[in-house]
Order: C-alpha cells, then sequence, then structure tokens
C-alpha cells in the first residue's frame, strides 16, 4: 500500500525526499548506515549511546531488507509509512470509502485493481489482499485497512 503512494508522489515530495535522504547518506553512497544516523541524532542533541542505540532501532525498523543499511526505497517507504500512520481515522475512512466503489464496507481485489491501474500486477494485489485480510475472508475491512496504513498488516 506504501509502495503505491510512494509511486504516486508528485516530484516536489520525491525531491523533497531524496534531499533529506541524501543529508543522512554521508559518504553519498546510496545507503544510510547506523553511524550515518547516529551522526545525524548526536547533532540533533541527543548524547552518544543514546544517538548509537536509537540508529540502530531505526535501521532495523526501516531495513526491509536486512542488509544493515537503509536504501532510497527503504527510507521512502518508512517515512511514507510513519507519515501515513499520523493520519487520523478519520482521514483514513475517507480513503477507504475513496476505495470501496460499492459502499458495502469492504475492498475486493477489482477495488484495489482500479485503484493501482496497469501499474500492478494481478499476482502483486493478490499478495496485497492476502497480506493485509487478516481475516481470511478474501476482502478488506475498515479495520484491516487502518492496521495496514499505520503498519501494523496482519493485526485487526
Amino acid at each position: 500500500m506504501v509502495r503505491a503512494v510512494q509511486r504516486d508522489m508528485d516530484s516536489k515530495d520525491r525531491e523533497d525526499l531524496a534531499t533529506l535522504f541524501n543529508s543522512f547518506d554521508a559518504n553519498a553512497d546510496g545507503k544510510i548506515r547506523a553511524v550515518d544516523l547516529a551522526k545525524a541524532l548526536k547533532k540533533l542533541g541527543f548524547g552518544r549511546y543514546v544517538a548509537e542505540e536509537e540508529a540502530q532501532k531505526l535501521v532495523q525498523i526501516a531495513d526491509r531488507a536486512q542488509n544493515g543499511v537503509i536504501s532510497f526505497d527503504e527510507f521512502a517507504e518508512w517515512q511514507l509509512s510513519a507519515s501515513l500512520s499520523r493520519e487520523s481515522t478519520e482521514q483514513i475512512k475517507k480513503r477507504f470509502d475513496d476505495l470501496d466503489r460499492n459502499k458495502d464496507g469492504f475492498l475486493y481485489k477489482d477495488d484495489l485493481e482500479l485503484f493501482f491501474g496497469r501499474s500492478v500486477e494481478q499476482g502483486q494485489i493478490d499478495a496485497v489482499v492476502e497480506e493485509i485480510d487478516s481475516r481470511g475472508d478474501s476482502r478488506i475491512d475498515f479495520e484491516e485497512f487502518c492496521a495496514a496504513i499505520r503498519g501494523n498488516a496482519n493485526e485487526p
């Protein structure tokens, strides 16, 4: 879900995200390491040990590939996920209602196909539904959708 939002970002938002990423990427190799984050946290006033500990935690959270570094895509997904998780329930409900074409309180694969368009293959849509659908009924209710937006898929 977050990747779809990331793909739809306008060029200004993507540029701002790249600027932020580059501010952490100390050696400009396209990867953020815990040491890079620790340096930034120290500049913000965190003590050395707190900064290093927090930096390790942040890398663990954002590093989907589990290779010890944060790529730009992982950074973008992490930032967007954090932004979406701060959305109010009312904002999330509006998004849900916009996707719920037949207004029955559920999202189905065809709702997501319409939203994603041709940019996403059927297998990817199936995977999204499977990931979000914690009840296993091949549809997504608001509670499941809300958990996915807030980064807690499979936790209604």
